[in-house]
């Protein structure tokens, strides 16, 4: 078995992949509308058997994924396992605390790759892929799989010029982010002097300031960074990169940064990977904010869940909706004050007063603790087998509603 599996790897490392898989068109029908011409298909789409392709990748991904994990940075989140946003900015807000826990200044900057999916040198990729072990047909293969792309535009039944594509990865398919994280993976090392994270292309330099001194050394990294765009073929949008400055203390060092001939620009709070962060790291911003936004999914839910007579339906929406708002990151931002927590709990407050009026139960169920202990709320089942069977389930729901008491005021137990 163990070489059949060998020589079942082996054809399929030595297959190439074949020439109507790397033809990419863009079908655009003109049309009566109001503007002069409207697309019908506005994505490049790979020819009609894309499926195949999926497939294909599908199958070696699993051990070129299993290869690469010992290459993979420590500072990249994205696309790995056990790693995320979450786990990214755990490890940020950790290197941030323990810096004010010392009252010490910490400068942060944020970087901003224009379309670096698209910008990813084939060339510069294959030679990458040499440096990490791949040779003879299975870097052929990754050759055929990333040359002699080329797409062309169909318009009334006329076609273009075709034009190669020699640059980008495949977004949507199952070796384009692995693809990704190792191009990008020899970026760490470009910082000598400062401490990094990245999620994706989501790029962001931090070290502590104590000395003017300590400004020049991230200026000198970031002089790096662009050193490295240069040589590997990706761009950095400088205006949408900033710089915020964490402190507790009265005087700061002041300092300006440049990507080149720009200056970055000096910003209070920075939404990072879906977290407000501030320059108290109060996370106020983040908090109202996110109170903003889940009520206002919570009202959707009000107005357009009537005709939903089962309550386990509206505890689905609201659990999937609004809770994962609530619940996003709240290792992080977790409130540390009443007032905070009030305006946290008031979300869950509302849904429960919407749900037991929905289901006529307000006279027997008038405070907001009662309506938590209740199981069987809403309960309008004369099978006793059902009734058994849904009760079992809403006890663990209206459990889990009560799980945010355990700690911080959060709703993430």
């Amino acid at each position: 078995m163990g070489n059949t599996k060998v020589r079942h790897n082996l054809i399929l490392v030595l297959i190439p992949i074949p020439l109507f898989f790397q033809m990419l068109f863009e079908r655009v029908i003109f049309g009566n509308s109001d503007s002069p011409f409207y697309i019908e298909d506005t994505a490049a789409i790979i020819a009609q058997d894309i499926d195949k392709l999926q497939i294909f990748e599908s199958l070696i991904c699993p051990n070129i994924r299993s290869y690469c994990r010992k290459f993979f940075s420590e500072d990249q989140h994205g696309f790995l396992e056990a790693r995320s946003t979450v786990t990214n900015l755990i490890l940020f807000e950790n290197a941030l605390v323990e810096a004010l826990d010392k009252n010490t200044q910490v400068n942060v900057v944020y970087t901003d790759f224009s379309k670096a999916f698209d910008k990813v040198l084939h060339c510069a990729l294959l030679k990458k892929l040499s440096l990490y072990g791949f040779s003879g047909s299975m870097l052929n293969w990754f050759r055929s799989y990333l040359t002699n792309l080329y797409f062309y535009v169909i318009a009334n039944g006329f076609e273009s010029d075709k034009f190669i594509i020699t640059s980008g990865v495949l977004q949507g398919s199952h070796l384009g982010p692995i693809l990704f994280n190792l191009f990008l993976n020899d970026l760490s090392r470009c910082f000598k002097n400062t401490s990094d994270l990245l999620y994706a292309d989501d790029l962001k330099l931090l070290r502590d300031i104590n000395v003017r001194t300590d400004a020049h050394l991230l200026q000198k990294d970031l002089d790096n960074l662009k050193k490295w765009c240069d040589k590997n073929g990706m761009q950095i949008n400088p205006s949408k990169c900033s710089q915020i400055t964490f402190t507790r203390k009265s005087q700061p060092i002041l300092t300006q940064y440049l990507i080149g001939c720009l200056e970055l620009e000096e910003k209070d709070s920075v939404r990072d990977l879906g977290a407000i962060f501030d320059k108290k790291m109060s996370f106020v911003p983040h908090i109202y904010d996110t109170v903003k936004r889940a009520s206002r999914m919570l009202g959707f839910i009000i107005r357009n869940g009537r005709a939903f007579r089962r309550p386990e339906i509206r505890i689905t929406l609201y659990f999937s909706i609004v809770r994962s708002l609530l619940e996003y990151a709240s290792v992080v931002w977790r409130p540390h004050y009443a007032i905070h927590m009030l305006r946290i709990e008031r979300i869950q407050k509302r849904f429960m007063w919407h749900l037991t009026c929905s289901q006529r139960l307000t006279n027997q169920l008038k405070s907001y603790n009662e309506r938590l202990k209740v199981p069987k709320i809403g309960l309008r089942i004369t099978n006793e087998d059902q009734c058994k069977y849904w009760s079992g389930r809403l006890h663990h729901v209206w459990a889990s509603l009560r799980l945010y008491k355990k700690e911080y005021g959060a709703l993430d137990a």
